[in-house]
């Protein structure tokens, strides 16, 4: 192989090499995301279907308590009504003395099945007897109920003084389930879902939902019931999409790599084409980097935005309803109330956490008021979670800033920061942004242990590489000044003509 032939070939395969490392990671980012998002809708669903069931425990409690100690139930009629109402998730209320059906509501829809002997049922008395066995809620089914339809029992066995009285009941009809967990069978949520349960009977897994062909990468989450787990199965209706977006990477990765190849084999007859050349490939690449960073802070944009208003909307209704739900349980009995406001506490917490990685993942300041403001409440952020006074001191007119030069003095920003919390060892960081001869000065000043610029290590970082190169995505400069026991002096520069 001639000298011409084996440097392209070398270039050719760095060139590949760095393209494909860059499309791995677009891939693996995308997969990645794509995997969370249905692993986080499976625990979603599960954890509304979990809340579902739960409300036939606290209906059938409630009805036990119509129950006198001769065993006669009082006021059936005039209370269940309240008892229905307050639990949306359920569709019938069911008392049954010594296993027969003599109470129900609402009675209209449910008349057929006054009378009936449960224990008599051989297809329904082995589940029965199990929920006498355990003492405690035992759902069973999902079965075709006796007043037509497909549903769920939940029978919470009652005994007075030790003696098996029979059972406080609740009904559950699949559309009912199927809504309170938010499952959408027609796939209009850009999900399928299956769920499934182990026959106690047959031990042969039981599907409840229309089959969608779910494939091994869908995802599955478990629902604690007695008896066993149901198994939520979800998966994304269009597919995965993780190779669809690394293709456009990975066909631009290639055309380089052959480009760069051929450009070598030439540029190796001419020492100073190939200088050229050399430096047009890394303006391309270093124009692929800045894209790829564009396109991963436009994602963590849309993450936060996702996270901000879907799941903090999500909590908001969580909060209006157990305040609902709060108020009712308390007006018939007040034990439960240091546990309620637990619970209350326990919600006030996920609504902060969800704020809190919203804000790290993108500051809503940067694009509502502005970069000031979000260096400005960065500070006070750093200095309340690592305890280092922090300043920061501008006179520069907040104006309409580019958004690439928003957001790249802002990361720049934060990774300093970050820096000085991990290595400073500092008790003051004083910041700075300002205008000075037609240049857009920023200033980073602490009183840490200082480090030498000079070291192979510390001029190689990932960090201060990465920050250098954003420096120049902007036309600017990126500089350290520092030495060991002096402290550091970070010095960003962007000429003004370059923002305009």
């Amino acid at each position: 192989m001639t000298k011409p032939l084996l440097i392209g070939f070398l270039t050719f395969t760095l060139l590949a090499s760095i393209c494909a490392y860059l499309a791995y990671q677009r891939y693996t980012i995308v997969r990645n995301e794509e995997r969370e998002n249905a692993q986080n809708m499976a625990e979603s669903v599960r954890s509304r279907l979990q809340q579902a069931l739960q409300y036939s425990l606290s209906a059938t409690q409630a009805m036990t308590m119509l129950i006198d100690k001769q065993g006669i139930p009082a006021n059936f009629d005039s209370i269940a009504p309240y008892i229905f109402k307050a639990h949306k998730y359920i569709d019938a209320l069911e008392l049954v003395p010594e296993g027969v059906i003599r109470y129900v509501y609402p009675a209209m829809e449910n008349e057929g099945v006054i009378g009936y002997n449960i224990l008599l049922d051989p297809t329904r008395n082995k589940e029965a007897y199990k929920a006498i066995e355990k003492k405690q809620l035992f759902f069973a089914g999902p079965f075709k109920l006796k007043q037509d339809g497909i549903g769920v029992v939940g029978r919470l066995p009652v005994f007075i003084n030790d003696k098996f009285w029979g059972f406080s009941a609740v009904v559950i009809r699949l559309p009912t389930l199927l809504k309170a967990a938010g499952i959408d069978t027609a796939g209009n949520t850009s999900y399928f879902f299956q769920l499934s349960k182990i026959n106690p009977d047959t031990k042969k897994e039981e599907f409840f939902l229309p089959f969608r062909g779910f494939s091994a990468k869908q995802y599955e989450a478990e629902v604690a019931v007695p008896d066993g787990e149901w198994k939520l199965l979800v998966m994304p209706v269009n597919g995965y999409k993780s190779l669809q977006g690394i293709i456009p990477v990975a066909i631009l990765g290639l055309i380089l790599s052959l480009t760069g190849a051929i450009f070598a084999i030439y540029a190796s007859r001419t020492p100073a084409r190939l200088q050229q050349l050399v430096s047009q490939r890394t303006e391309e690449l270093r124009q692929l980097s800045n894209h790829l960073a564009d396109v991963r802070e436009e994602e963590r944009l849309n993450i936060a935005r996702e996270i901000h208003d879907e799941l903090g909307q999500h909590l908001t209704v969580l909060k209006m309803n157990f305040s609902f739900l709060e108020t009712s349980i308390i007006e018939t009995d007040n034990r439960f109330k240091p546990d309620l406001d637990k619970i209350a506490n326990l919600i006030n917490d996920m609504m902060k956490a969800v704020r809190k990685i919203s804000h790290e993942l993108r500051p809503g300041l940067l694009d509502a008021l502005g970069l000031i403001a979000a260096l400005e409440w960065h500070c006070k952020d750093f200095e309340k979670k690592t305890g280092i006074r922090t300043s920061f001191i501008t006179e520069f007119p907040d104006g309409e800033l580019p958004d690439k030069i928003r957001t790249g003095l802002f990361r720049i920003f934060q990774e300093s920061l970050t820096n000085v919390a991990r290595h400073a060892e500092a008790k003051r960081v004083d910041a700075s942004l300002n205008l000075q001869d037609k240049e857009l000065v920023v200033l980073i000043e602490d009183d840490g242990k200082g480090f030498n610029t000079t070291s192979e290590y510390h001029h190689n970082t990932l960090g201060i590489l990465g920050m250098k190169e954003r420096a120049i995505m902007m036309g600017g400069t990126y500089t350290i000044q520092s030495s060991p026991g002096k402290g550091t002096i970070i010095e960003v520069i962007v000429p003004f003509s370059n923002i305009k």
